[in-house]
């Protein structure tokens, strides 16, 4: 059993790959944070935001189109979130009143749903960047050496282990009902597929308990082994400064002009 769709990406080696998990997550999580601190309708400083996570991208040396893919991906939920926007104007009490057009010109709906899709494709293009330049377990480390509540790491490290035996299960039985059905299903199609998911799930559960009884065997308490550790570097440290204070200064850029 092998798969690497989570960290499709990981083994690609790069400057930001080599960096400590921790910085990484404080740094791209604390740009998020201050891009999303943006004031409502305010769009001068996102192409300097933009410019900025362009130049954290390239220094991954993943390729484009990955991160096309994910920003396709969250689109429509993005589309949506910004369509809401106007909409929650439009039918509130101040749409009695006066008409579509000036309500949104009075309140700056439209500047709004542009900053709203900014701030989001920008998120979407961190995260994917953290994901993608460190290995799962490396960000459940991370949180537990940054104090994150025990809870998260350990429900989070639990679901990334098992969710192998469900893909692994999910292959077997869809190699078993091809050799069985060949071509395609003309004919009990969505039956044929529901007992397909019940018997992934049945043997998902079977493996996932004989999982559990194999780590209580050896002693497991709902804490994992630490390793030795990593010591932040100099170059961590002037990764995370100069992340931090290149997008602080565009968003308190009225405070210095």
């Amino acid at each position: 059993m092998k798969h690497d769709f989570l960290d499709i990406h990981s083994d690609i080696d790069s400057p930001l790959r080599r960096l400590d998990a921790r910085i990484k997550f404080l740094a791209l999580f604390g740009a998020i944070f201050i891009i999303v601190s943006e004031n409502r309708g305010v769009l001068g400083g996102f192409l300097f935001y933009l410019v900025f996570t362009l130049i954290l991208l390239s220094l991954s040396h993943i390729p484009v189109k990955f991160y096309i893919k994910r920003c396709l991906i969250a689109t429509p939920f993005i589309i949506m979130a910004a369509a809401f926007l106007p909409l929650s104007y439009l039918i509130g009490p101040e749409a009695k009143e006066l008409s579509a057009a000036s309500v949104i010109a009075t309140n700056g709906i439209g500047e709004t749903a542009i900053s709203v899709i900014f701030k989001a494709y920008l998120a979407v293009l961190l995260l994917t960047l953290l994901t993608s330049v460190s290995r799962f377990h490396e960000l459940l480390w991370a949180l537990r050496k940054l104090k994150f509540p025990k809870i998260i790491g350990i429900v989070s490290s639990l679901m990334y282990r098992h969710i192998f035996i469900l893909t692994d299960e999910l292959h077997k039985t869809k190699r078993a009902r091809e050799s069985r059905t060949p071509g395609k299903l003309v004919t009990g199609k969505w039956k044929t597929y529901g007992n397909q998911a019940a018997v992934i799930f049945l043997r998902s559960w079977e493996r996932a308990e004989r999982v559990s009884a194999a780590m209580q065997s050896r002693g497991f308490t709902g804490d994992f082994p630490e390793g030795a550790g990593e010591k932040i570097h100099f170059f961590d440290v002037i990764f995370i400064f100069s992340v931090i204070i290149l997008f602080l200064v565009v968003r308190l850029r009225d405070f210095f002009v």
